[in-house]
């Protein structure tokens, strides 16, 4: 269950709608469909242990969320500042989830998912998992740049050598010296 933050309509028809999740709830019985879905539904609550591998599943959590937001050119820093803020264990993993680059039937799973502790586990393979096309994807970025550095300043130090030779009075009149003195030797039959 939730509610409508924002919805988008754009030009070819298609419609973006922002939702903010409230509860979770499964379906019991649908009672009409027209002209809309009603249901009779059981509220499903988060199923939480208070211990210490909670504690340092959620420790753990925020301290890879907060690698992924330094990596990540799409998410605000003031996402990392909410994240640290969040003190129920439930909030926290549906909140990191929100922010991963997650097929739907990935984030299907995660709601589905109502024992806490393992959906930190889930959460934790996934942020791993993206964390790792970031950081490739940095490499890559890094050794393109490297490169692209690297054939600049080539290209910028043969120009400044093209500038010095010409103000020194060697921008290919050495060439031509060469070719008079040989036709002088060929002349002179040496």
């Amino acid at each position: 269950a939730g509610v409508i933050l924002k919805m988008l309509k754009f030009p070819d028809g298609s419609l973006r709608v922002l939702i903010q999740g409230l509860r979770r709830f499964r379906v019991k019985d649908y009672t009409s469909s027209d002209p809309y879905f009603k249901a009779t539904v059981e509220v499903l609550e988060d199923q939480t242990e208070e211990d210490n591998e909670t504690a340092a599943l959620m420790k753990n959590l925020r301290q890879q969320f907060k690698k992924l937001v330094e990596h990540s050119p799409i998410i605000p820093q003031e996402v990392q500042i909410t994240a640290m803020n969040i003190k129920n264990p439930g909030k926290l993993a549906d909140f990191v989830a929100t922010h991963l680059n997650i097929e739907l039937h990935e984030m299907q799973g995660l709601i589905e998912t109502l024992a806490v502790k393992e959906r930190f586990k889930k959460i934790t393979v996934l942020l791993t998992r993206e964390l790792e096309v970031l950081q490739i994807g940095s490499k890559i970025q890094s050794s393109i740049k490297e490169e692209m550095d690297q054939k600049q300043r080539e290209f910028y130090l043969r120009e400044q050598l093209k500038a010095i030779k010409k103000e020194l009075g060697e921008d290919g009149s050495e060439n031509q010296d060469i070719e008079d003195f040989r036709e002088k030797i060929k002349k002179a039959k040496m």
